[in-house]
């Protein structure tokens, strides 16, 4: 193997330099690194000098402390190790996992035993943990929870990160191990001899790993190994919480924060809890609950410091409330909620004096409130990713922490609610109403965001007195001295309150629409948003009361407002705006009104496309520092394409269509990949000005640019890991194919980007990500060019393997959706049924509510089966009937699916009359008669 000399070291720690330390031309820096990591050797160098204690080129003077090189070094050998294995071997991996261990045996700071472990972590994913002792290195579990978990604190921190990191990054080679280094890691927190900071490593650790698995997929019957261990430890962690609440945490604010943040993590373990006693329920109650209302009401928690104590002890409550709620009462935690109505009276006073805005919140407000301030937040997109240092507090940021009080305090107001609405509204109203008539707007904020909080939960409570609290709100919207907070929150409160206003006295909407119209043009930014939403809301409002007709008299003075704004909004107000305008475009039956609108979308589309190409080519093409880009094009493109549904244009879509398929080209030409949110949304909207177009138009387009627009996007699916980006690029192929049929894609594309949905769906966690890829599978084979090909089979082989019925919640939605999308290749592939997991599809189906997508997949299915042989048929017939059961009578409401029915149970008299009978003869009696009178 490369053994390094002296000038390659030299080099390697001045690229370090460059890219890490002193960075004075960052793409020059950066071009130099991608130079090197083409370099087979640079993982070596790499190593080498991760692993030197000291300066290995002695002469060579440096300006900075040598852990900050051996650190880059690190991170960047981590990044290349990979690409190291694939050129220079196993020798290249163990050369890293050496020293990687070392620093890690021997750390000599947290800094560099953080990186040890990320090193050390990214050998495991490439190898196992037998490969460590296959290779001389030592047993790595043994090395870790028994040589190092136990030892000094930089080597206890060593071990912890490392366990940290593989639960993050390789939960399956974890497995249910993950109950054994919990437990064991809280046995080390538990140890009195523990120094504080070691037990609150440890801690965050377990913390960091319960907060990472809350955001696994729980929708189903058959945990994973992980899951399955995680449950198994959540007692014993559980009671470590419970300890470490009993001792006040030390008198640590940080400490006691993180134990509360695990206890609502917790909460969703309670019913894996199969050695809970009545003296652990005392001690939960007292230490879980009592403790939490206790900290939420002490006075003296007031001060700024514990904002993020009072917040975490209120999400305890909130969380205990709420799940007690959502499983209807049929839940372990009844134990947990028993007191609480009788703590209502306690509590709220306290929730309502942690409702008031915060200076820091006010500031924060403020300081971005002008209309002119583009908001900066709104034209990033966040990619997730990175870890968490369990060597710091990270429990008391006092900007985030007063935040987080306020909405922590009214989001339990909001639970307690619906929990106990005439506890929560008797103990509210009058506190309401004071702070509704102080000279303090802080006060006057308050109370509003109250009533919006509760509009739902004590929806019955508020019938009384709704005439009045919308009279009060319409006039702090009306009056022009007030602070702007006050009229921002009025309007949302008013639109919490739309569904009883429309119930009750809809005429009220005659005010309330002109209004906050008149509203839209304030020049404050956050007046702006919330007027915009508010009218969005109550436009739900009417749809769900049948009463949309109510907007008709207002259309044209909303319509003038909002064309008013067009030019002022800007990033996340002009998006909202855009949806507004979007939906009043279907009431614009006027030919001159429309004409008008249009001439006024095109103008404003043409300077936002001005400014966003400026900004792209500052930033791209001249590479100008500090560019902000400016994608407020892509909201006036969706205002441009909802109209265009409403009043179609076949030459404008055209042109707006070939104009984003060569940003797209550009794009991907430039190889940008440092704008995630700019790819997805130039994805998008091509594929919805794909819709825009005519088919005959969109397929000779298609043609005449060599299919440009699917192979980039297939490009993009290819060749990034960010879901979104490959989500897009999927939902705009899909978008093409289900316009163009086989012709959508170039020739000999078709089994490529099968083979690819094949292998995104075998390694996709995500049941989202699964449905999408199915539904990309189902469309191309349906509409497949000629007979099915090898790939095109066993894709379809994949998606149906991919279907399980032991899911739930959301899972039950995306699956469902998946059955659904199988169901669709048997309109063109009918014979398909014989290999399809039809026990499953139905089981799937009748889970589902009943809707057009089901409508049409039970179509298909039926037909399809109705076409199979006798004995066939008779073996489907007792899953497949369920289906029928789940429509009950509502087949009626959809085209032909009651026909279809009965063209299935016409099939089965035929072919199996015993077999029906003895299915319909089992059903309780009444529902067997609907069945039988409503389809045979």
């Amino acid at each position: 193997m490369y053994t390094p000399t002296r000038d390659d070291l030299v080099s390697v720690i001045k690229l370090l330099h460059n890219n890490g330390v002193e960075v004075s031309n960052s793409k020059a820096a950066y071009a130099e690194l991608k130079q090197y990591e083409t370099n087979p050797s640079f993982c070596v160098l790499l190593s080498v000098v991760f692993g030197a204690d000291v300066n290995p080129v002695a002469d060579l003077a440096l300006p900075v402390d040598w852990g900050q090189y051996r650190q880059l070094a690190g991170i960047t050998l981590k990044n290349n190790l990979a690409a190291a294995r694939h050129a220079l071997g196993e020798d290249a991996v163990k050369e890293a996992a050496r020293h990687g261990l070392q620093t890690l045996k021997n750390p000599p700071d947290a800094r560099l035993s953080r990186t040890a472990a990320q090193i050390v972590v990214k050998v495991i994913a490439l190898t196992s943990f037998e490969w460590w002792t296959s290779s001389g290195l030592g047993d790595l579990p043994s090395i870790l929870l028994n040589e190092l978990l136990p030892a000094d604190d930089l080597k206890t921190l060593s071990a912890l990160y490392c366990l940290q990191y593989l639960m993050e990054d390789l939960p399956k080679k974890i497995g249910a191990s993950s109950e054994h280094i919990i437990v064991k890691v809280s046995q080390l927190v538990l140890a009195s001899n523990t120094p504080l900071a070691t037990r609150k490593a440890g801690f965050r650790m377990c913390f960091n790993i319960y907060e990472q698995a809350s955001l696994l997929d729980w929708n189903v019957d058959t945990f994973s190994p992980l899951q399955e261990g995680l449950s198994k430890a959540s007692y014993f962690f559980a009671n470590v919480c419970t300890s470490l609440l009993e001792s006040s945490c030390g008198g640590d604010s940080a400490f006691m924060i993180l134990v509360l943040r695990s206890c609502v993590f917790l909460l969703d373990y309670f019913d894996y809890f199969s050695q809970i006693t009545p003296q652990d329920n005392q001690r939960y109650v007292t230490f879980w609950i009592n403790n939490s209302v206790q900290i939420i009401c002490n006075s003296q928690n007031g001060g700024d410091g514990n904002h993020e104590l009072i917040a975490a002890a209120i999400d305890v409550i909130s969380t205990v409330v709420d799940l007690y709620d959502r499983n209807g009462g049929e839940t372990v935690l009844r134990f947990l909620v028993a007191d609480i109505p009788s703590l209502i009276p306690t509590l709220v006073p306290a929730l309502v004096q942690h409702s008031l805005l915060s200076s820091e919140e006010i500031t924060n407000i403020m300081d971005s409130d002008d209309y002119r301030i583009r908001d900066t937040t709104a034209v990033s997109f966040t990619v997730k990713g990175g870890t968490k240092d369990i060597s710091q507090d990270d429990m008391l940021d006092d900007d985030a922490a007063a935040m987080t009080l306020r909405s922590s305090a009214l989001k339990c107001v909001d639970v307690l609610s619906s929990f106990s609405s005439d506890a929560t509204f008797k103990s509210l109203i009058a506190r309401i109403q004071a702070l509704w008539n102080s000279n303090d707007w802080r006060a006057r904020e308050a109370g509003i965001v109250l009533i919006g909080t509760i509009a739902n939960g004590c929806a019955f409570e508020l019938r009384g007195v709704l005439q009045s609290l919308v009279s009060q709100l319409i006039e702090f919207i009306k009056n022009p001295s007030e602070h702007v907070c006050v009229v921002s929150i009025a309007e949302w409160s008013l639109s919490r309150l739309s569904d009883g206003i429309v119930a009750s006295f809809p005429d009220a909407m005659n005010t309330v629409i002109p209004l906050l119209s008149s509203r839209l043009q304030s020049t404050s930014k956050r007046v702006q948003i919330t007027t915009v939403s508010a009218l969005n809301t109550i436009h739900s409002a009417l749809g769900n009361y049948g009463q949309l007709e109510l907007l008709r008299p207002h259309l044209s003075g909303l319509l003038e407002s909002i064309c008013s704004c067009l030019p002022v909004y800007s990033t996340n107000n002009l998006a909202v705006l855009v949806d507004l305008l979007g939906k009043l475009i279907l009431f614009l039956d006027d030919a001159a009104a429309a004409e008008r609108l249009s001439g006024v979308l095109q103008a404003e589309r043409q300077n936002r496309a001005a400014q966003f190409e400026k900004s792209y080519i500052a930033l791209y093409v001249s590479g100008e520092p500090n560019v902000l880009l400016n994608k407020d094009i892509f909201s006036l493109d969706r205002a441009t394409i909802a109209f265009l549904a409403a009043h179609p244009n076949n030459e404008l879509a055209t042109l707006n269509l070939t104009t984003w398929n060569g940003v797209l080209g550009d794009i991907m030409s430039r190889n940008v990949t440092d704008d995630a949110d700019l790819i997805f949304n130039t994805l998008l909207i091509c594929g919805a000005y794909i819709t825009s177009v005519s088919t005959s138009a969109l397929a000779q387009w298609v043609k005449t640019t060599s299919w440009a627009l699917p192979t980039t996007a297939m490009h993009f699916l290819n060749g990034t890991e960010v879901y979104e980006i490959k989500a897009a690029a999927v939902t705009l192929l899909s978008a093409l194919i289900q316009v163009l049929g086989p012709d959508a894609l170039p020739p000999g594309a078709h089994d490529t980007l099968l083979n690819k949905a094949a292998q995104e769906l075998g390694e996709a966690e995500d049941p989202q990500w699964k449905e999408i890829s199915v539904r990309l599978i189902t469309l191309i084979t349906s509409k497949y060019p000629g007979e099915l090909s090898t790939a095109a089979r066993g894709a379809l082989g994949a998606a149906n393997g991919a279907l399980r019925s032991d899911v739930f919640g959301e899972s039950a939605h995306y699956f469902g959706r998946m059955a659904f999308d199988l169901c669709y290749v048997l309109d063109t592939l009918p014979g398909f049924v014989a290999y399809l997991r039809i026990d499953t599809i139905a089981q799937l189906m009748a889970a589902t509510e009943n809707s057009q997508e089901k409508s049409d997949a039970t179509i298909h299915l039926f037909r399809a089966l109705v076409q199979t042989p006798p004995e066939v048929f008779r073996n489907y017939l007792p899953a497949v009937i369920k289906v029928v059961y789940s429509w009950q009578q509502a087949a009626s409401n959809y085209p032909e699916t009651r026909e279809t029915i009965q063209l299935f149970f016409r099939r089965a008299n035929e072919v199996c009359p015993d077999l029906l009978q003895s299915i319909l003869q089992s059903l309780p009696g009444t529902f067997g008669n609907m069945i039988v009178s409503f389809y045979q």
